[in-house]
C-alpha cells in the first residue's frame, strides 16, 4: 500500500496526463496516452509484487512507444508551424 501523500501525487500526475492528452490532435495518440494511464493505473494496484513488476515492465515497454509517438506528432507540428 502506498502512503497517502504518494497516493495523491500519483493521482494528481495521472489526471494532468489526462488533461494535457486532450490536448493532442490525433485521435488514437490520445487513445494511446489514456490507455498508458490507465495501464499505469493497473500496475499500481497489482496485489503481488510479481504482477505489479510484470506490469512494469510492459508498461516502460508500452511507454516508450508511446513517447516515441508524441515526439512524432510534435515534430509534425513544428514542421507543419515552419512552413507557415
Amino acid at each position: 500500500m502506498l502512503s497517502d501523500d504518494l497516493d495523491e501525487s500519483i493521482r494528481l500526475s495521472q489526471r494532468k496526463v489526462l488533461i494535457l492528452s486532450e490536448r493532442v490532435d490525433t485521435d488514437e495518440l490520445r487513445a494511446k496516452i489514456k490507455d498508458l494511464v490507465r495501464k499505469a493505473h493497473n500496475a499500481l494496484l497489482a496485489e503481488m509484487e510479481r504482477h505489479a513488476e510484470e506490469r512494469m515492465e510492459q508498461l516502460y515497454v508500452d511507454g516508450q512507444k508511446v513517447l516515441e509517438a508524441v515526439g512524432a506528432e510534435l515534430r509534425k507540428n513544428y514542421r507543419s508551424d515552419d512552413e507557415s
